[in-house]
């Protein structure tokens, strides 16, 4: 018993002393931005990192082609963490991701390692570095409702609803903005109250001390429109299809059916769209989320290095990691 205890209390100390010179890298960047084929090269030569997964439809197991997650053998090989390890039936939010992360980051840190988090969740590093506001739990009742209404009304017409109910949202929140009106509807229903209540009491504060660096890759609009297209290309050669069609009955007010090019696959299997229609729309809407994505970074990420392409980026972090 004396033993164990001693042990133990070895362990905190060594822990305690860990904490002071920890240091967290993120590489970001939007989807087809080339963040994985950078991380691979990574781990590659430093074997002592780390990787974890920080987009938010990469943590899904049945669907890893459409989510473009690196291969099974990959992931096995060098140990990569929350990628495919929840199911697209089941809800998966921040708070969850963030107990996962918070976990494998520990976990990281008192075998020695080094975390590397790679993904283009902005939400997820932004309640990772700081707190999130203290939003109410929304019920799947409340969530399948609005989801369906703007399927049925269209996102014009929901912004108006929505406006009608909560007026602090007019010139906060964009009227095409579909995920943040869902949050504020879904909220409001919810509680009674504006989600910009919630926002205002909870000031985003600093979270931990923990050291972030932040490396941003951000490829020019041109070159990264035809990454997606190729990408997608690409997936449709893989058997996205035979993939999907294993998944028809994932609800629609689930994050999992939002994951990019399922919805409109879905749609093209049921008859409701031709290949050509459903591949069409799913590269238009992933070229709008990826741009969606760079103002994000652009305009949240201010202590970051950013790079036009994944090759810059690799150079610079291969030279940062010489530490290793």
């Amino acid at each position: 018993m004396e033993k164990i205890l001693i042990v133990n209390i070895i362990l905190r100390k060594k822990r305690k002393k860990m904490k002071k010179n920890e240091k967290i890298f993120i590489l970001l960047g939007p989807t087809a931005s080339g963040k994985s084929d950078v991380a691979y090269k990574l781990i590659q030569r430093f074997t002592n990192l780390q990787i974890m997964n920080c987009d938010s439809k990469q943590v899904y197991k049945e669907i890893p082609k459409i989510t473009a997650q690196p291969h099974l053998d990959e992931i096995l090989q060098y140990n990569y963490k929350l990628y495919g390890h929840h199911s697209v039936y089941e809800n998966y939010n921040i708070s969850q991701w963030l107990e996962n992360a918070n976990d494998e980051i520990e976990k990281a840190f008192f075998s020695g390692k080094t975390p590397l988090l790679v993904g283009g969740t902005g939400f997820y590093i932004n309640g990772l570095m700081n707190k999130m506001s203290d939003l109410p739990q929304i019920s799947e009742k409340i969530k399948k409702f609005h989801s369906e209404l703007i399927e049925k009304i269209g996102i014009e017409k929901y912004y108006e609803y929505v406006s009608q109910k909560d007026s602090k949202i007019i010139g906060k929140i964009h009227p095409n903005d579909k995920y943040r009106l869902h949050r504020a509807g879904c909220v409001f229903d919810e509680s009674g109250r504006s989600i910009l209540d919630f926002y205002e009491e909870n000031k985003i504060q600093k979270k931990d001390n923990r050291d972030y660096q932040i490396y941003v890759v951000l490829p020019e609009k041109d070159i990264l429109y035809q990454n997606i297209e190729q990408r997608f290309h690409s997936m449709m050669q893989s058997g996205i299809l035979d993939e999907i069609s294993q998944v028809m009955s994932i609800p629609k007010h689930l994050p999992s059916y939002k994951s990019h090019g399922l919805p409109e696959l879905i749609d093209y299997i049921n008859g409701e769209k031709t290949l050509n229609e459903a591949i069409e729309i799913a590269i238009q809407n992933t070229r709008n989320y990826a741009k969606r994505q760079k103002t994000w970074f652009k305009n949240q990420i201010r202590d970051g290095f950013f790079f036009h392409d994944k090759d810059s980026c690799l150079s610079k972090m291969h030279d940062d990691f010489s530490f290793l």
